[in-house]
């Protein structure tokens, strides 16, 4: 007579949680050697390619049916096998979006302080803004379709 604190589900949920994070910030515990400091574009390229991430992502929110990870098939197929509506229970618990918001602002913004605290200047780092907005583009489209209850959000 076991008593279960937490379902197989939400302890699934939980460690794809703890494993994309942490290798979303890996680099901060020196693992793998954190180089994002080179100088790759210009300032004006870079501003294009910040803002970018959160204008397409911003836009293809508002006309998206469903969340991005809802495939209509593998629903199908999931349903018949575990149960009708698993998949989009699933995906409204792991909130990839999310997810993925929160492991890119984490890795953009730390290859940032890294930048910063080598003293590269600012239009040098590009590499970590860039991935800061399109972590941030991941949590806006989420927001978005949350707001406009798109299935599987």
């Amino acid at each position: 007579m076991g008593v279960r604190i937490v379902s197989r589900s939400s302890f699934v949920i939980a460690c794809i949680w703890v494993a994309a994070l942490a290798s979303a910030e890996i680099h901060f515990f020196e693992l793998i050697p954190l180089h994002p400091c080179k100088p790759e574009y210009p300032l004006d390229f870079a501003l294009l390619g910040i803002t970018l991430p959160l204008v397409v992502f911003g836009i293809a929110a508002f006309r998206a049916p469903h969340s991005p990870f809802y495939a209509q098939s593998l629903a199908a197929f999931i349903d018949r096998r575990v149960g009708v509506g698993f998949l989009e229970s699933f995906l409204v618990r792991l909130r990839p979006l999310l997810l993925f918001g929160v492991g890119g602002m984490l890795s953009g913004l730390h290859q940032v302080w890294a930048c910063d605290q080598a003293g590269v200047p600012i239009s040098f780092q590009s590499r970590g803004w860039f991935f800061a907005s399109g972590g941030a583009a991941f949590i806006l489209s989420h927001v978005i379709l949350r707001l406009r209850r798109a299935k599987a959000v």
